[in-house]
């Protein structure tokens, strides 16, 4: 008896080694991959986001002159792109799947005009990562790239520059891949460019009617396109207002959404709306007042498109000048980001019903970003 209860401790004893040893590789259990990542531009920094709280967590830091607003992740979340107005071109990285960042070789990639001002303010991309799409403000068009899905390196396209409207600011490209929307902020009636996107080549085509006007003088900025690619959306930054149209699914042709552009309740304040972000599910959409540090928030008409100013808007949080380019919503539409060049980097959490913002406490800390990206890993 004594003898099998000796052998029962040492069997019991051998398969707890063995089921310790299977839990472990190299001392310890791996930690998990991050599921989403919020990027930054100026010097170029990668945060993996916790799902479940919001707070971020620095991988990677890039330093270098820069300097700019555009900043976009392929849907892979594989590669980085922002502009580098020093060095005249557009700057690469390579992304790990724990958010370190690596200069692509070949980087920066020139553009034509070989940039000597600040002259961008946004960098779009194809929803299938094969397209890269910069605005020139200076040379009033749009500068195509096509993407080395393997490499990351960028091509230029042998079409581009594609001609836009006075002074092109930020461009958005419909889910569907079809269309591109870029914001004119100098075009006397606040005209929005529109092209459709050959799927091959990339190239761009201007739509009938374009430049589609918004008001006279109104400057349009930011620009987003909810999740169906129904509805598009402009900051009127000198009307503080935002515009909505309508696409059309078969011409990309936008048509006004009756009673835009729709203002938010400004409480008598000159905010300068330039950023917007539109929530996941399309039901909430958010303007930074760059100014006066509101957020202003609305709900949305997921029928017609309309926009109606949120119970509780606007949502204060610092009440000082940032001249950001753009908040995100991360992609679990559970949180609200912001940047500024005074040197913060904070969140609001989000009411998944109302849309009300609430801001976390925790949140700030030094990240100086001109402008944010959020991804999620596929």
């Amino acid at each position: 008896m004594r003898k099998s209860a000796g052998m029962f401790v040492l069997l019991s004893l051998l398969l707890c080694l063995i089921a310790c040893g299977s839990s472990s590789s190299g001392g310890g259990t791996n930690p998990a991959q991050p599921t989403e990542f919020l990027f930054g531009a100026s010097d170029v920094s990668a945060f993996s986001i916790n799902t479940q709280t919001g707070a971020l967590t620095k991988t990677s830091s890039i330093a270098g002159y820069r300097n700019g607003f555009g900043i976009v992740a392929t849907p892979s979340v594989t590669f980085l792109y922002t502009d580098d107005v020093g060095n005249g071109g557009i700057d690469g990285f390579s992304i790990s799947s724990s958010g370190v960042l690596s200069t692509i070789s070949g980087s920066p990639f020139p553009m034509p005009s070989g940039w000597n001002t600040l002259s961008v303010d946004s960098i779009a991309m194809d929803p299938a990562g094969k397209f890269l799409y910069v605005p020139d403000a200076t040379s009033n068009d749009v500068v195509g790239f096509i993407i080395d899905g393997t490499t990351g390196a960028l091509t230029p396209m042998s079409a581009s520059p594609f001609p836009t409207g006075a002074s092109p600011q930020e461009a958005v490209v419909t889910p569907s891949g079809q269309f591109l929307y870029v914001s004119d902020i100098n075009d006397p009636q606040g005209g929005i460019s529109a092209f459709t996107i050959d799927s091959s080549t990339g190239a761009l085509t201007s739509i009938a009617g374009s430049p589609f006007p918004t008001v006279a003088g109104g400057s349009p900025d930011g620009l987003v396109v909810d999740s169906s690619g129904k509805f598009l959306y402009a900051a009127l930054s000198l009307d503080n207002s935002v515009a909505a149209f309508t696409i059309n699914s078969n011409t990309g042709v936008l048509t006004a959404v009756a009673g835009s552009p729709f203002s938010p309740n400004l409480a008598g304040a000159y905010p300068i709306i330039y950023s917007i972000a539109l929530h996941p599910s399309g039901k909430f959409l958010y303007a930074q007042g760059s100014l006066n540090g509101e957020i202003y928030g609305f709900t949305v008409d997921l029928s017609s498109g309309a926009l109606a100013s949120m119970t509780g808007s606007p949502f204060n949080r610092y009440g000082a000048s940032t001249f950001m380019n753009n908040i995100v919503v991360d992609p679990a539409g559970k949180f609200l980001y912001v940047g500024s060049t005074t040197g913060s980097l904070f969140y609001l959490s989000i009411d998944q019903t109302t849309g009300a913002l609430t801001f976390v406490p925790s949140s700030s800390f030094i990240g100086y970003s001109r402008s944010l990206a959020v991804a999620k890993v596929p």
